[in-house]
């Protein structure tokens, strides 16, 4: 992989979060990488990525070699892409690489009553209590919970493998970059820790070094571009 060059498509940072999903690894991981960034309300950044994108989609990942160029989208499939030349982006342990890569593709697939009702927006805050949310979005609320909860209580317990720095899994792996997004929206929506277990994984995510770079990217692109909210429709499936 070491002779590939990485160019990655991405929205904008406040209100993408599969794109966040990609920038987050690249950050955190320090994959080299060239950032391209597009906004869906300017129409020539609009056209230009949807003439791009084989689905009209991003993220997207250009990758160029001696062999060839090729565009990959999919948040999962260019985490997956990254992870051939940086291993540790998944568990070292087979059980936990096995229960990881189940816990990226449920939130890859999964959560969309929550992700429809909790559009994200990185620089919002609504206090907790303001939003009753409905069973379904709820439920979905407890299922993260669990999976979060069953991850940090397997690393504490030391059936895993591995230095313990805060993460699902002890160290940073794709399974934390999936659900990056759900701890911003969680923030920005009021949404209460269950517990202490998880109250400490969400500050884990909130305050690494990685996360605090991106979030002043994201409050320097609120200060530079003007977006259209509140009319959430332009991002509302991001």
């Amino acid at each position: 992989m070491s002779n590939k060059i990485f160019k990655l498509h991405l929205l904008n940072l406040n209100y993408s979060s599969w794109s966040l999903r990609a920038r987050i690894a690249v950050e955190h991981c320090n994959i080299p990488c060239e950032i391209i960034t597009y906004y869906k309300e300017d129409p020539q950044s609009y056209a230009t990525y949807k003439a791009l994108s084989p689905t009209g989609l991003l993220p997207l990942l250009e990758i160029n070699s001696e062999s060839g160029s090729l565009l990959i989208g999919e948040s999962l499939a260019i985490l997956e892409t990254f992870a051939e030349s940086t291993p540790s982006m998944w568990p070292t342990d087979p059980l936990d690489r096995a229960h990881a890569r189940f816990v990226a593709a449920e939130m890859h697939g999964g959560f969309l009553a929550l992700r429809k009702a909790m559009s994200m927006d990185w620089g919002r805050r609504i206090a907790p209590g303001k939003i009753t949310w409905s069973p379904d979005v709820q439920s979905e609320i407890q299922r993260i919970f669990d999976v979060w909860r069953a991850c940090r209580d397997r690393t504490v317990s030391g059936a895993g493998a591995g230095a313990d720095e805060g993460y699902l899994y002890g160290s940073f792996t794709i399974a934390d970059a999936m659900y990056v997004p759900v701890v911003l929206r969680f923030q920005t929506y009021g949404v209460e820790p269950r517990d202490a277990v998880i109250a400490d994984y969400m500050q884990t995510v909130l305050n690494t070094p990685a996360m605090r770079k991106l979030a002043a990217l994201a409050e320097e692109e609120r200060k530079s571009h003007v977006f259209p909210w509140p009319e959430y429709n332009l991002y509302s499936d991001v």
